[in-house]
């Protein structure tokens, strides 16, 4: 258990790392009321609270994620988390497009794995946010399909590859390799 003492006030705050104490800090000589907290795994939140205002959450991420796999098919998810686990990559999936700002609230991906065809949304839009938001624009993205000619429609929202449904196990594993270790 760490426990900080806040520069002169002479009180301590458990569970928090510098950066959120300063962050604390800070906010509180802008006269507002803050609430510090460390997310196990997950990095730190702070419940900023300023008069007259609706309270307001900082969340600061700190979690190391290799894959982010986003696919409505639950199995597939599975599957591919199990896969992926195997060959040693840290993963976590979202089954629905709109919790992707969520899971990137936790941890910006180094690699988006995403079905192009997602229950009410086309992947290749998701695609396109994803490349145009400055924090996000690093993100390698592959799309997987089992639609025919779906490569090149991928390409063109943005991903950086394709893979084609059903997969080989080792092709699919050598085109994630290839991704996370190519350069941006």
């Amino acid at each position: 258990m760490i426990a900080l003492q806040a520069a002169g006030k002479g009180e301590n705050i458990p569970h928090i790392g510098i950066g959120l104490l300063i962050v604390n800090e800070i906010v509180s000589l802008h006269t507002a009321n803050c609430r510090t907290e460390k997310c196990n795994n997950k990095g730190g939140l702070i419940l900023c609270i300023i008069a007259d205002q609706e309270p307001t959450t900082i969340f600061f991420m700190n979690q190391e994620l290799d894959v982010l796999l986003v696919d409505d098919d639950r199995d597939i998810c599975l599957m591919v988390e199990t896969i992926l686990k195997f060959a040693g990559y840290k993963v976590r999936s979202c089954y629905f497009p709109d919790q992707l700002q969520q899971a990137f609230s936790i941890a910006i991906p180094r690699l988006l794995l995403m079905d192009m065809l997602l229950s009410g949304t086309d992947g290749r839009d998701v695609c396109r946010r994803v490349k145009s938001d400055p924090l996000t624009s690093q993100v390698k993205i592959i799309m997987m399909s089992a639609h025919p000619d779906a490569d090149k429609s991928c390409h063109e929202a943005g991903a950086d590859d394709f893979i084609s449904k059903p997969f080989d196990m080792e092709y699919f594993i050598s085109k994630i390799k290839g991704q996370l270790t190519a350069k941006p």
